[in-house]
């Protein structure tokens, strides 16, 4: 379809269509499923967005989210940013709009991709940037045997939980936390 400018528009249910199939694929496609969205909202009004949502199968929530994405980080822009940092996600732009400026957005996400933070990561990072405190993240959970021996015989096993948690301190710095929890296995060993 022509439209009385000359462009060359897509209609609603080309836009449904294309949608669907982003739909059904990974996370880059988030990114076409949010340009859809803008073009539906300028070609459409605001309400069909709950209508394209429906047609495609994607949660409204989610289809204006990803709008709201594409909105902050421009088409032309984003795909060439993304080709030069391809370890970024669409969840790593996303996070970095708490930033509330695109240009301070790309500078944290080049900063990210040079140094190859995950997801995760870059949260951890755009909290202390932003200078909030970072809550203890959960390592992991290792199951550890203790032994009490005298005069070379085992005299008692405990299993024990230890947990080490990674905590931020002032200043950005980390440490590591250990837990040891429980010994309801306290047993004697068995002869």
């Amino acid at each position: 379809m022509i439209d009385t400018d000359g462009v060359v528009t897509r209609s609603y249910e080309e836009l449904c269509d294309e949608g669907r199939e982003a739909a059904s694929q990974g996370d880059r496609n988030r990114f076409k499923i949010g340009d859809l969205a803008c073009e539906v909202e300028t070609r459409y009004g605001e309400h069909t967005i709950i209508d394209f949502a429906k047609a495609i199968g994607t949660a409204v929530k989610s289809v204006t989210t990803y709008r709201t994405v594409c909105r902050l980080y421009i088409f032309s822009r984003r795909e060439i940013f993304l080709t030069d940092n391809p370890m970024l996600t669409y969840t790593h732009l996303r996070d970095a709009m708490v930033l509330g400026d695109v240009e301070e957005a790309y500078k944290f996400l080049e900063t990210a991709s040079a140094d190859g933070l995950s997801v995760e990561a870059a949260r951890i990072a755009l909290t202390l940037l932003r200078g909030k405190p970072v809550p203890p993240h959960k390592l992991l959970d290792v199951p550890v045997s203790i032994f009490q021996a005298k005069d070379g015989r085992i005299l008692l096993h405990t299993l024990v939980t230890t947990t080490a948690y990674l905590e931020t301190l002032p200043k950005g710095s980390y440490t590591a936390r250990l837990i040891i929890t429980g010994c309801p296995n306290e047993r004697p060993p068995t002869q």
